[in-house]
């Protein structure tokens, strides 16, 4: 009876070790699946912040396009100016002068 007792406690065992190590490769497989989706996730959210960054990368360089084009703009515009302002100045100058003659002219002819 003590043998079969025994066989009984082995066979508990053997069944006991059976069922650990089919729980244990449950896990395995479970814990496996967990890290490949959490490297799926990682992934996506790697892309994603890719695709923002190169979203706000294209959108500031847009912008900063577009402030250079502004700045030349004005550039352009500030020289027309000043030409202008030079070319007034001399106007006036040479009507200075002219009103000068005609000025003298009068008073000559007084």
């Amino acid at each position: 009876e003590t043998e079969n007792q025994t066989k009984t406690m082995q066979q508990r065992a053997e069944m006991i070790l059976t069922k650990t190590k089919n729980r244990s490769v449950e896990l395995r497989t479970s814990l496996h699946s967990i890290m490949s989706n959490w490297e799926t996730l990682d992934l996506e959210a790697m892309k994603h912040v890719q695709n923002v960054g190169v979203t706000q990368s294209s959108s500031l360089g847009k912008t900063t396009a577009l402030f250079e084009s502004e700045m030349q703009r004005h550039t352009i515009v500030n020289e027309e100016l000043s030409s202008q302002s030079v070319f007034l100045k001399e106007k006036r100058q040479s009507q200075s002068r002219f009103i000068e003659k005609q000025s003298q002219m009068l008073s000559e002819q007084d």
